[in-house]
């Protein structure tokens, strides 16, 4: 979890620190400046929708690694479409760069929120959100600073921006994927969470199950459904006596009420 909790918190720094620069730096771009910040709200939007929908389809970690990436790579190409590297007149090619990276960015800025508080057990997801928050702060402070590094060269913000968010994006694809899957509960679960199919026994004796049909035997081994998964299981009686007998009783139950 320690391990997890660090690629948490660097992309809850990285991702707030670029999304607040791109947002800074839209003043910055060629162009009119009420039309760049329109586009920019614009993207904003169409991201989060988009954000939505991709992690009900294809999961959290694929969504934002590809965003975080897509954003990043996005922000390294942005300053060298502007001049001095090409003429004025193909402004619009570093504006629809820069508008990429910021529709990367937005869109993996919403997924951050739900993946960060599925991965974490349920006794520390509080206090594992209250810090990851806290590194986006962070990221929030630094922001401002790295937007004046233009000074020293005018493509180094952007570059600085792009790399991060690569690296980020990287780190980001170690951490499990958490759609369709049962969350953890404790710091036992918590440490297992992501590493195999079954996570191992806690103290009280409950086993984490990962498929309906898992669910149902080990809620009661007596009423599985097929002679195939009740072979082998060890009782007083046959396995398939104690079937039809706890089947009778159910229906004798039914009858009465």
């Amino acid at each position: 979890m320690a391990k997890m909790s660090a690629a948490v918190f660097l992309n809850w720094l990285v991702v707030t620190m670029v999304f607040y620069g791109l947002a800074l730096n839209t003043s910055s771009l060629a162009g009119d400046d009420y039309l760049n910040f329109f586009i920019s709200g614009a993207v904003d939007i169409l991201a989060y929708f988009i954000a939505v929908f991709a992690i009900e389809y294809f999961g959290r970690r694929k969504p934002y690694v590809s965003l975080m990436l897509i954003g990043g790579i996005a922000c390294i190409i942005t300053p060298f479409l502007a001049p001095p590297f090409l003429p004025q007149n193909l402004n619009a090619l570093s504006i629809t760069m820069s508008m990429i990276g910021k529709f990367g960015i937005t869109a993996a800025f919403t997924i951050i929120y739900i993946w960060t508080v599925e991965m974490y057990p349920t006794v520390v997801r509080n206090v594992g959100i209250g810090a990851s928050s806290m590194w986006a702060r962070v990221g929030g402070i630094i922001s401002p600073f790295v937007q004046l590094s233009d000074t020293a060269w005018g493509p180094l913000p952007y570059l600085l921006f792009g790399a991060l968010s690569v690296v980020a994006g990287l780190a980001a694809s170690v951490l499990p994927e958490t759609l369709g899957v049962r969350l953890p509960d404790t710091l036992e679960e918590g440490e297992s969470f992501g590493k195999e199919k079954k996570m191992t026994p806690v103290k009280n004796g409950s086993t984490v199950v990962t498929d309906e049909k898992e669910m149902e035997a080990h809620v009661n081994p007596a009423f599985s459904t097929t002679p195939e998964d009740r072979k082998g299981r060890t009782s007083s009686l046959d396995s398939d006596t104690s079937y039809r007998a706890a089947m009778e009783m159910s229906q004798i139950e039914h009858h009465c009420i």
